[in-house]
């Protein structure tokens, strides 16, 4: 709420005058804190890191130890968000070390969890589940449940990263376990939408409806993310079992909910599955629609690599109406092969290889085919789903 955080900064704007004129330094580095948090909480990262190195300086010339690991703790969330990750591991670690200096159980899980985070982020998949598990144990430890089931969800994810989907099942169930029996509602809708992605890319549809469906009754008015990625699933899953209206209906709620939470991602993805359901139906006019809008929003938001779904989506409508050279999307399928490869989505790769594999099987070049099958087998041959 804009109005509250304007409220709460003019309260520690004063407050901060207030320990600044009485020369209560102390309460002085703890405004400047306050300050940042709340410039954090409105994205603004740049001047709110300008405030917690002021509260780290202060900090460090009182000698606070305590409060020097807060500071760097904030410090290096702050440049998470930032993308600056070599910034943000320096200041994580030195949080680390100050919180084991001062015996800080709390402040050592607390760094091990964002300094996985930052593994995680640049695809350092064994680093970070080395981090996460040190955030589990030490979570168990001080009996911190909550941490527990957020550090058992966060290795569930770098397993499912890693094509493991069994091993992360069993940790989404876990987390999910300890979330209900806490009665923490956004873990439970968390883990239960890892659960059905999981289910998704293993292709057992009837566990992924279920765990799908059970989301979105934990998540309504709570988790906006897992409602509206639930209702997408379910859209995906519907359509590819040729239920188109009830593919349409989730889809809806899916643009619904992402429009609410001004994901624009979200919505350029909706507009490409709407245009894939109508390319299914072959009503092509309202394809083409849902294409173009979702193209020009994908130009407007100007991300950086295109959504490799949305690449292939409109790798498929140019091989269903032939309005561009089948070349083109040739070259759509091999940029969401790039794109998934590169941030080791693996179950994306595998459905840009096959979906290739099938647009050169459709276009009667059986050589081609098959070598991309081939490839998809020869990746895939280890992990535990299957083609």
């Amino acid at each position: 709420n804009k109005g509250e955080l304007k409220k709460s900064m003019n309260y520690y704007m004063k407050a901060f005058d207030t320990f600044k004129k009485i020369g209560n330094i102390r309460s002085e580095a703890s405004a400047f804190n306050d300050i940042g948090s709340v410039l954090w909480s409105e994205n603004d990262f740049e001047n709110a890191l300008s405030y917690f190195k002021k509260f780290l300086n202060i900090s460090k010339k009182i000698g606070d130890k305590q409060s020097i690991g807060r500071a760097l703790g904030n410090i290096g969330l702050t440049y998470t968000q930032q993308e600056k990750y070599k910034k943000a591991l320096k200041a994580l670690e030195e949080h680390l070390i100050i919180s084991k200096e001062i015996g800080s159980e709390r402040g050592i899980a607390s760094s091990c969890c964002n300094i996985g985070n930052i593994y995680y982020e640049t695809n350092d998949f064994n680093k970070a589940l080395k981090y996460y598990e040190r955030y589990y144990q030490v979570s168990r430890k001080i009996e911190d449940k909550r941490g527990t089931g957020i550090a058992l969800g966060n290795i569930g994810i770098v397993y499912g990263m890693k094509g493991e989907l069994d091993t992360a099942l069993n940790y989404y169930k876990k987390a999910l376990t300890i979330s209900k029996t806490i009665g923490y509602r956004r873990g439970v809708s968390e883990a239960l939408v890892n659960i059905a992605l999981s289910y998704q890319y293993k292709k057992d549809y009837n566990n992924a409806v279920k765990y799908y469906k059970e989301t979105m009754t934990v998540s309504n008015k709570v988790d906006y993310l897992s409602y509206a990625t639930s209702a997408l699933g379910l859209g995906k899953i519907y359509m590819e079992k040729g239920k188109f209206e009830k593919s349409k209906k989730c889809l809806y709620i899916a643009r619904k909910t992402f429009v609410k939470i001004n994901d624009q991602s979200g919505i350029a993805e909706i507009f490409a599955q709407y245009s894939e359901l109508y390319r299914l139906q072959n009503q092509i006019i309202k394809s083409r629609k849902y294409l173009d809008q979702c193209k020009n929003l994908s130009k407007e938001i100007d991300e950086d690599d295109m959504n490799p779904i949305i690449l292939q989506i409109q790798a498929k409508f140019i091989i269903t109406t032939k309005e561009e050279p089948f070349d083109k999307a040739v070259e759509y399928f091999k940029q969401a092969m790039k794109i998934t490869k590169e941030n080791n989505l693996l179950f994306d790769y595998r459905d840009a290889i096959l979906g290739l594999a099938d647009a050169y099987k459709e276009n009667g070049n059986n050589k081609l085919a098959e070598k991309y099958f081939k490839k998809a087998k020869e990746i895939f041959n280890k992990l535990d789903h299957g083609i």
